[in-house]
């Protein structure tokens, strides 16, 4: 059944249900005798008030066709008197349920409120000022009984009104859980996808669901696999390219010798040699970043962090005499540094920021590496030109340079840092660009803490 279909039902009976029980509740008796209100009492008061002094100028019975012609007025107070020696009321016209309800009524000591068929009454009134064994009721007006029935609804029945309630809620509650709780499921699933695992799936009971949910689930799972898909045909076919392109490449380089042999030595073969090594370099870190994007989970193993960075920075500073590295710990105590990864490919993540540094700086590259609660926190600043603003979030793009890096003598591919933040997500971490104290560029690594390895 469609989702709309069943909130139309749901809500359709939800009116209907309030719609029986409100007009049944209504159609109630509710007239039990109940104590006066403050108001009421007031009225009452003022109802006597004005008996007494028309008694005191008409002496008591005269006022008898009064109480006749207020028996029967429309609209306003009525008055009806009791006598207890006849045990009948004096009124000729009375109403027959204010008559059977007669004996029930004076057994109270105090005025009540009642109903008496379709009238609201007050009594018993003991007229003593009648000349005793008299007790006066007093009919409400029209406009002291509008809506003087809700109000003793209300009154004589709050578990009823209650109930009502508490049953709205759950349908409505159950309304909403019928909608929000598929919806959140979904809404996982797409977060995880989002995060890029591209393998998670709506949960089953959801994908066999003939609504618009269930549709909804279906295509959000297709996505998923479509575009995990496409990505690993992306992946394989760049690792397939790279292999493919080394064997011309060897051709090429060995022709390129040959000729260099039987010839001596050209400027052109000088180039050649040269652009053959650059497209040798660039297939490797193809390889390379192909390998860790096709690298299993299983893979992973603990990896000290602190010696990678110090055989990385030996070796910058062999490659790179001229150049001032610096280390920086601002670790815990004699803490160990471990993350969990393959030291190779962090390593080359390292070599390769380093590399990067050193290309670009003047003279300064610093290392800082730093504790934090649950990760390890790498900056790597430099003090060359840097990096413009709107372009800091491209540069771990492959093949993507910053205008001023496009210089011939700059060298580089454009996939150095693509490998580092590639190295960096198979360490379960991320890697981030921004300006450095120094003037440069600034690289920040945050590796997730690991257990130590054992043995």
């Amino acid at each position: 059944m469609n989702l709309s279909v069943r909130i139309f039902i749901w809500f359709w009976f939800s009116v209907l249900l309030v719609a029986v029980v409100t007009f049944a509740w209504a159609r109630s008796d509710f007239g039990s005798p109940v104590s006066l209100t403050k108001e009421q009492e007031a009225f009452v008061s003022n109802q006597v008030e004005r008996l007494q002094a028309y008694g005191e100028k008409r002496k008591g019975h005269q006022v008898l066709p009064m109480f006749e012609r207020r028996s029967g007025r429309q609209g306003g107070a009525n008055w009806w008197l009791y006598e207890h020696r006849t045990e009948r009321f004096l009124n000729k016209r009375l109403p027959p349920e204010l008559e059977d309800q007669v004996t029930e009524i004076l057994a109270y000591d105090e005025p009540v409120l009642f109903r008496a068929g379709p009238r609201w009454v007050i009594g018993p009134v003991h007229a003593n000022w009648m000349g005793g064994g008299r007790t006066l009721f007093i009919g409400l007006s029209h406009k002291m009984t509008r809506n003087l029935h809700w109000q003793q609804l209300i009154r004589n029945t709050p578990f009823l009104l209650a109930g009502i309630l508490l049953v709205l809620a759950i349908m409505s509650y159950l309304v909403a859980r019928q909608i929000a709780r598929p919806l959140e499921s979904i809404r996982h699933t797409a977060e995880q996808i989002a995060n890029g695992d591209f393998k998670a799936t709506v949960e089953a009971r959801l994908l066999n669901r003939k609504d618009e949910i269930g549709s909804l689930s279906r295509t959000t799972s297709k996505m998923g696999l479509a575009i995990d898909n496409a990505l690993e045909a992306h992946k394989r076919l760049l690792s397939d390219v790279s292999h493919e392109l080394r064997s011309p490449l060897t051709r090429l380089s060995l022709a390129n010798t040959l000729m260099t042999k039987r010839q001596g030595s050209t400027p052109e073969n000088v180039r050649i040699e040269r652009e053959v090594a650059e497209l040798n370099g660039m297939i490797e870190q193809l390889l390379s970043l192909s390998r860790m994007q096709l690298s299993a989970e299983k893979e992973r193993e603990p990896v000290d962090i602190r010696a990678v960075l110090m055989h990385c920075i030996a070796d910058a500073e062999f490659s790179y005499p001229k150049l001032t590295l610096e280390l920086n710990e601002a670790c815990c105590g004699n803490s160990q540094t471990w993350a969990t990864g393959r030291e190779e490919l962090f390593g080359s993540a390292v070599q390769n920021v380093l590399n990067n540094a050193a290309r670009y700086c003047q003279q300064h590259i610093q290392v800082n590496l730093s504790e934090q609660e649950k990760h390890w926190c790498i900056r790597f600043e430099d003090d060359g030109p840097g990096v413009p603003e709107e372009e800091l979030d491209k540069i771990f793009v492959p093949f993507y340079r910053p205008e001023f890096a496009r210089q011939r003598d700059k060298g580089g591919t454009g996939l150095g840092l693509a490998i580092v933040e590639q190295a960096i997500q198979f360490h379960g971490g991320h890697v981030m660009a921004a300006h450095s104290p120094l003037g440069g560029l600034s690289i920040i690594m945050e590796l997730p803490k690991a257990e130590p390895a054992s043995g």
